[in-house]
């Protein structure tokens, strides 16, 4: 009777802590749904509150670490704007090239060097740099002689040109690849973050900037997908894919395309011989209507024709 009784309060124990490990999961994926919400509203203040909400959950948490120090950057050079004394405007230099501006900057040229300058024509890059991108996410790429690193808005270099053969650039996600040599010779490809640390450990053989929080990456001919965090959500098993859109990707297997979702789960199988990224596109149906939906171009067997995300044509269906 005490044996049966001992059983039946592990019983009991083990149902309740699951019930706590699920509710913690799901105020971890509340918390971290409201912080990237307000993330990409620039409300950086509340998404900050919520960050912290969901580290506490999942203390290890790289991906909200990162979002956390991205975060408190951006309100110190918040706080520091306002604090500054308004600046004498210098009279506008001349350059040889001026650029459109991008997230308020422009690139700026003379000669054969690269610098910056922001809406009042005032230079905040010295023209010193070999090749400058224009700026993603509060960062750009810049390359000194055959090395590429960081600047932020201030022109600080957050990752100094001198160890990286190849870069890509910031999104929401707050990683870029980079790719350096290792001792064998061989290119590897990671991400840093926007502190300049290495969040994802040099170990690829490619990899590419990241799209609605998934980015390419492989290792020999195989390709997958990895999430900010670095985890492979996605297996390395496809002989190609392309990035997600519309909450798809386009990945392509045994000479065939198909879509699969964020978790790699399969949604249009692989029977295409060749598609484009699902996008936006107005039509008119059969009976003259006028519609609006995300649809994919595909081809089968020589015919071209407009696919829903239930595999379903829907545009050129004859």
């Amino acid at each position: 009777m005490k044996r049966l009784f001992f059983y039946c309060l592990l019983l009991v124990l083990f149902v309740q802590c699951g019930g706590v490990k699920r509710e913690q999961t799901r105020q971890y994926e509340e918390a971290l749904d409201k912080g990237n919400t307000y993330w990409a509203q620039n409300k950086y203040k509340d998404a900050k509150t919520y960050y912290a909400q969901a580290l506490k959950l999942r203390p290890n948490d790289v991906y909200v670490k990162n979002r956390l120090t991205a975060i408190d950057s951006l309100l110190a050079l918040q706080k520091a704007e306002k604090k500054a004394p308004v600046k004498k405007l210098l009279p506008p230099k001349e350059y040889a090239f001026e650029d459109s501006f991008v997230e308020g900057f422009a690139r700026v040229k003379n000669g054969k060097k690269w610098g910056y300058i922001d809406r009042n024509k005032q230079e905040i890059v010295e023209l010193k740099y070999d090749e400058a991108s224009h700026f993603s996410g509060g960062f750009a790429r810049v390359r000194i002689k055959d090395k590429f690193g960081f600047i932020d808005t201030t022109g600080k270099e957050i990752v100094e040109p001198k160890d990286y053969e190849k870069a890509g650039k910031f999104g929401e996600e707050g990683l870029a690849f980079v790719m350096k040599e290792n001792k064998e010779g061989e290119s590897k490809y990671g991400y840093v973050d926007t502190t300049g640390k290495e969040a994802v450990e040099l170990k690829y053989d490619w990899a590419g900037n990241f799209s609605e929080e998934r980015a390419k990456v492989s290792v020999g001919n195989k390709f997958g997908f990895i999430n900010p965090k670095g985890k492979e959500v996605i297996a390395l098993e496809y002989d190609g894919v392309r990035n997600f859109k519309n909450e798809l990707a386009a990945v392509w297997k045994n000479r065939k395309w198909g879509f699969v979702d964020d978790q790699g789960k399969e949604i249009i199988p692989f029977k295409y011989d060749r598609v484009e990224d699902f996008r936006n596109k107005k039509y008119k149906d059969k009976y003259g209507n006028k519609k609006e939906d995300i649809l994919a171009l595909v081809v089968l067997e020589g015919k071209t024709f407009f696919i829903n995300k239930k595999d379903k044509c829907v545009v050129d269906c004859e």
